[in-house]
């Protein structure tokens, strides 16, 4: 089943997930994932599997994206064009 058209329960994900974050101590955090997801198993694999990966996101976003300019290439990217000139007739 595809989770698009069922905005209602990527909210309750979404705020289960966030929810969930806050309880650093995982004895605590699965205790209050058998009280948010009320029994719902697909639920509850979805939630672990979001919190499997949340660490992981952190570093994806790490830079750096692309290896440091060199001196040549900082000097042609600062360096502009002469402004135009508009002849009028």
């Amino acid at each position: 089943m595809s989770s698009e058209g069922h905005p209602e329960r990527l909210a309750r994900e979404e705020t289960i997930f966030h929810a969930a974050l806050l309880f650093p101590d995982l004895a605590k955090r699965a205790a209050f994932l058998d009280l948010a997801c009320e029994g719902n198993l697909t639920l509850r694999a979805r939630i672990d599997r979001l919190l499997t990966l949340e660490p992981k996101a952190d570093v994806w976003l790490e830079p750096p994206f692309r290896k440091p300019l060199s001196t040549r290439q900082q000097f042609f990217l600062r360096a502009r064009p002469p402004p135009c000139r508009v002849r009028r007739r």
